[in-house]
C-alpha cells in the first residue's frame, strides 16, 4: 500500500472536494455527544505467524474523552482525557499513567479526532485525503507529517458510517509496518454514559 505523497498529487479540485468532504464530516459529527459501539480488531505483527484477534468496545464522549476497551483474554483498558492517557491490564490491575510526550500518546488523542472530532483540524500534523461511497459514508486516510509521527504511525484510515456521524472502520499501520484493522458494529448515538467508566479505576 504505496500511499506516501497521494495527497501531494491531486490536482486543486480534488483538494477541493476532500475539504467539501471533512465540512461534512464535522457538520454530522457537530451535534454528537456520545458514541458507542462494539468492535473486532486484527493485528498483523511482523514477528507473528497468525494474525491477533480481539473484540472490544469503543466509548466516546465529546470532545475529549475516550475509552476503549479489549474483551478478555487481552482484558485491558485504555482511557484517554484532557489529563492525559492511562491505561489497565486485568481486572485486578491499577491504572497506570502515560505522560504526553508525543509519539504514541499524540496518536491516541489524533485517534479520538478521527472517530469523532472535527478532522480538519488535524491538517497541520497530517495529509488527509478524503473519498465518498455510495451509500454516502466517507473515507480518510492520513499520512503523517510531523517527525515524532513518523517514529510511530505510517498512516491512519477510516470510513463514516452512511450517517456521518459514527465510524464503520479503522486501519492504523505503524512504523514498523504492523497493521491494525478495527472493524465495528451497530454505532450508538448519545447514549448515556456512567461517568466513572470515563475515568481510570
Amino acid at each position: 500500500m504505496a500511499l506516501g505523497g497521494a495527497a501531494l498529487l491531486l490536482s486543486q479540485p480534488a483538494v477541493a472536494r476532500a475539504e467539501d468532504l471533512l465540512k461534512e464530516l464535522a457538520k454530522a459529527r457537530s451535534s454528537l455527544k456520545t458514541l458507542t459501539a462494539p468492535f473486532e480488531q486484527t493485528r498483523v505483527i511482523g514477528l507473528l505467524a497468525e494474525p491477533v484477534k480481539s473484540k472490544g468496545e469503543l466509548v466516546l464522549v465529546r470532545p475529549e474523552q475516550l475509552r476503549w476497551e479489549l474483551f478478555a483474554p487481552d482484558d485491558i483498558v485504555y482511557w484517554v482525557n484532557k489529563s492525559g492517557v492511562s491505561y489497565r491490564a486485568g481486572k485486578s490491575g491499577k491504572p497506570a499513567s502515560v505522560p504526553r510526550k508525543g509519539g504514541f500518546t499524540a496518536v491516541l488523542d489524533d485517534l479520538m479526532t478521527f472517530l469523532g472530532g472535527d478532522v480538519a483540524a488535524l491538517s497541520a500534523r497530517y495529509e488527509i485525503t478524503a473519498s465518498s461511497h455510495s451509500d454516502s459514508s466517507i473515507s480518510l486516510v492520513a499520512l503523517p507529517k510531523a517527525d515524532d509521527l513518523k517514529k510511530h504511525l505510517k498512516k491512519i484510515a477510516m470510513r463514516s458510517n452512511p450517517e456521518k456521524w459514527g465510524i464503520a472502520s479503522v486501519e492504523i499501520e505503524d512504523a514498523s509496518g504492523d497493521l491494525s484493522t478495527i472493524a465495528f458494529g451497530v454505532n450508538e448515538k448519545d447514549k448515556k454514559i456512567d461517568p466513572a467508566r470515563m475515568k481510570p479505576s
